[in-house]
């Protein structure tokens, strides 16, 4: 029984930290999945990027049913510093707004802290609603429902879509 148990508390553990590098992940209809597995994140995990001048980037990340939730840390070439790091917002009014105005299946709202300037992204998944008018109103949304608005230094609004838009507001 006891053999039983740590195996099972083994396994548990293996699977809610494991490490994926970057390019198995996907959006797959709105949500993160491993694209070797074909299913959606779940748990903790080590997402590993190596950049083009070889430095290996790990970001600990917590997804629930392939959505990004929680805090999260990125380090570099496996040292315990963490160079960034932010949180996922879950503020259901302002994600309501948000998704209401682009008619998006869902958004994620990250909160970047930064030794320069604090950083609010965006994403909006597969949003009908991009235009300059739906983008302003996004930001008066953000100033109104979003507790730490004062403290951002920018806000990104990223669609996720087949293409990758940025639109930055300072």
């Amino acid at each position: 029984m006891k053999y039983f148990i740590l195996s099972f508390l083994s396994l548990v553990f293996i699977s809610c930290n494991r490490e994926i590098r970057q390019n198995d992940i996907a959006l797959e209809k709105g949500f993160y999945v491993n694209t070797l597995s074909g299913k959606k994140l779940d748990g903790k995990c080590q997402i590993v990027y190596t950049d083009p001048n070889q430095f290996v980037h790990k970001t600990e990340r917590t997804f629930k049913n392939g959505e990004p939730i929680g805090n999260w840390s990125t380090c570099l070439n496996d040292e315990s510093s963490v160079y960034q790091k932010g949180k996922y917002i879950n503020e259901p009014s302002l994600l309501k707004a948000i998704n209401n105005l682009a008619q998006s299946k869902r958004s994620d709202v990250n909160h970047e802290f930064d030794r320069h300037g604090d950083i609010l992204t965006i994403d909006l998944i597969y949003p009908v609603n991009t235009d300059k008018t739906t983008l302003e109103s996004i930001v008066e949304a953000v100033k109104n429902d979003y507790s730490e608005y004062e403290s951002l230094n920018k806000l990104i609004i990223t669609k996720m879509s087949d293409k990758l838009t940025e639109v930055e507001f300072d």
